[in-house]
């Protein structure tokens, strides 16, 4: 039940917080950079697992436990993956526009542009999609 607990409070949080940061960027315009971007991805990310997985998690725990069969456990198990990969492959996309930022200090803004962070975060979740449902197979 304690597992249960810290799970809803993290999940409040998570959800509270990210919201936040959506919202932010959909609202004002002028955080609508390339960068805020990938930001956004990763907060929606951090909001699915707030809205989705915790409350799965709190029901696991506070349920006896299936067989590792069990369309529940299948069903987490994937969205966990799903979303770890989201998380993983979007910081490493911070990162590269980070590198960029610092490198290429006066042609960031014509290498790092709108569109292609854009392009980038949607194939973060097409392959995050895919690399989760190879667990499936």
């Amino acid at each position: 039940v304690s597992l249960a607990c810290l799970f809803a409070i993290f999940g409040f949080i998570a959800v509270f917080g990210n919201c936040v940061i959506l919202l932010a960027i959909a609202k004002i315009p002028r955080l609508r950079s390339p960068s805020n971007w990938l930001l956004a991805s990763l907060a929606a990310a951090d909001l699915t697992v707030g809205i989705i997985i915790n409350p799965i998690w709190i029901a696991r725990c506070l349920v006896e436990q299936k067989p590792h069969s069990h369309p529940f456990k299948i069903t987490i198990d994937y969205l966990w993956l799903q979303t770890s990969a989201v998380t993983t492959f979007t910081l490493c996309l911070v990162t590269v526009d980070r590198f960029i930022a610092v490198t290429y200090v006066f042609r960031y803004g014509s290498v790092v542009t709108l569109p292609r962070c854009q392009f980038a975060a949607g194939i973060v979740w097409l392959l995050s999609l895919l690399f989760a449902s190879a667990r499936l197979v």
